[in-house]
């Protein structure tokens, strides 16, 4: 069955798979902290036991723990795998990640996101900060207003909370 469907974008060239499984990917990393957390449904609202996210983002500078260049050899910066509960619930811990500038201007601030689970095809996506000043002027031109998210603050804490929505 065909329904709801979270917006497609791209992995981006900093995708590494293999990330360890780990609710907390920003242990020793500066920066504010960031709590995500949301559900895994299938297009008709199912949940979905068991679908991994795996994510990863830039830095509070805007710099992802690359191959090589500055950040060579940092290991798993800001990367990680998460697996959702029985009721398609998962949280993750991190930091608020920066925008950062490419050829044509300043990519807005994002987090990417591979979903998988059984019998869906993957989906690669990204989330977006709701108050970002380049939401409007992505390069990449991948910003879709179901991936732009609020940002509360519950003790002392940013967080974001979004649906990721499976279709086959």
């Amino acid at each position: 069955m065909i329904g709801r469907s979270t917006s497609r974008t791209e992995p981006g060239p900093y995708y590494r798979p293999g990330a360890p499984f780990r609710s907390s990917i920003a242990d020793g990393v500066r920066g504010d902290r960031l709590t995500v957390a949301g559900r895994v449904l299938g297009g008709d609202g199912a949940p979905l036991s068991g679908a991994v996210l795996d994510v990863w983002h830039a830095d509070s500078e805007g710099h992802y723990d690359a191959p090589s260049g500055r950040d060579a050899g940092a290991g798993w910066r800001l990367r990680g795998r998460i697996r959702a509960a029985a009721d398609g619930t998962f949280r993750f811990e991190t930091i608020r990640p920066a925008p950062y500038p490419v050829p044509g201007g300043m990519r807005p601030a994002h987090i990417h996101v591979i979903v998988s689970a059984e019998e869906f095809p993957n989906l690669v996506t990204e989330l977006f900060f709701e108050d970002d000043p380049y939401l409007e002027k992505d390069p990449a031109e991948l910003v879709r207003p179901d991936l732009v998210r609020p940002v509360t603050r519950r003790d002392g804490t940013l967080w974001i909370e979004h649906e990721f929505f499976l279709n086959a």
